[in-house]
């Protein structure tokens, strides 16, 4: 039989702010790409960021996330150790691949800039930027057809956007729009 844990949710506390107004927090939450995923009628299997689970869980109920951070939640060790061991993969789409995970909702923060540099920008890249409102990206699989649908949507403007300028890069191609 499988092994369980428990994988206690943690947060980084900023000196002015109590535990709870840090789990309230606007700037936390991926609220412009959950509006995009809803506007757009995404559904499927997502990666996302650890603490971004029970938020995107809550907004986007057609989402499936791959895991999660909500402290009641029960994970396999393997489920826990692949995740962790996300951020230093060599081949960030490959993993994703493994998981059927083809599209990732992450902020843009230290830890996760490599990997979106990696899977959509670098050379024979094959994941596209749909959404970015300066804290949180959102990237689709183009070897998937629902995410490369989506993909082509926001490249021909015909997907609901966040107000911000996004861009789609696409290799070697770059869409622009407001």
């Amino acid at each position: 039989p499988p092994r369980y844990t428990l994988f206690p949710y943690t947060t980084r506390l900023r000196s002015d702010e109590t535990f709870c107004q840090s789990m309230a927090g606007d700037d936390k939450r991926p609220s412009g790409a959950a509006d995009f995923l809803q506007d757009n009628d995404v559904s499927g299997r997502v990666f996302g960021d650890w603490p971004f689970e029970g938020y995107l869980h809550w907004r986007c109920p057609q989402l499936r996330l791959f895991i999660g951070g909500r402290a009641t939640q029960i994970y396999t060790l393997d489920t826990l150790h692949a995740y962790g061991r996300f951020g230093n993969n060599p081949q960030p789409a490959a993993a994703l691949a493994e998981w059927d995970t083809h599209l990732a909702v992450v902020p843009l923060e230290r830890e996760y800039l490599h990997i979106v540099d990696q899977i959509a920008f670098a050379g024979g890249a094959h994941w596209a930027l749909v959404f970015y409102d300066g804290r949180t990206a959102v990237l689709a699989d183009l070897e998937s057809p629902p995410t490369r649908a989506l993909a082509e949507r926001v490249a021909a403007r015909a997907a609901r956007a966040f107000s911000r300028s996004v861009e789609v890069r696409q290799t070697g191609q770059v869409y622009k729009f407001e």
